[in-house]
């Protein structure tokens, strides 16, 4: 017998039904990365660190100018000038959106924070996230 309000499947098809909670895991990677980094400073203290290459890093993702700067163009194709670079790593929200696509899209990302990476044992838990991706 036909129901006129019944909806029969014809096929599977694999549907991901967790991006929301994928997207928030990989959010709290990048907190507690961000959280690391910044030793426990704020977006306002607008930290500058000059690491041993006598490089600055920057912000609370701690971004050199070229990194931030390599990345816009590797992952958005956009040239970005060094002013840019410095005010995406002192914007909270930018810096975290740009190191949640370098942790997540690019492989070992999560070795340009190598040391809070490894303090924070971040390497196998990307990885999960990773493949509850696919």
């Amino acid at each position: 017998e036909f129901f006129p309000n019944t909806v029969y499947a014809t096929q599977e098809v694999p549907v991901n039904v967790f991006p929301e909670k994928i997207d928030s895991l990989k959010d709290d990677v990048v907190a507690r990365l961000m959280s690391c980094e910044s030793a426990g400073y704020s977006e306002d203290d607008g930290i500058i660190i000059f690491d041993s290459n006598k490089v600055a890093s920057i912000g609370q993702a701690q971004f050199q100018k070229k990194t931030v700067i390599h990345f816009y163009k590797k992952l958005y194709n956009k040239d970005i000038t060094s002013k840019e670079a410095v005010e995406i790593a002192l914007d909270k929200d930018k810096a975290a959106q740009l190191a949640k696509d370098v942790i997540f899209k690019v492989n070992d990302g999560v070795d340009n924070w190598y040391n809070c990476a490894v303090k924070l044992k971040l390497h196998a838990e990307v990885e999960i996230i990773k493949k509850l991706e696919k």
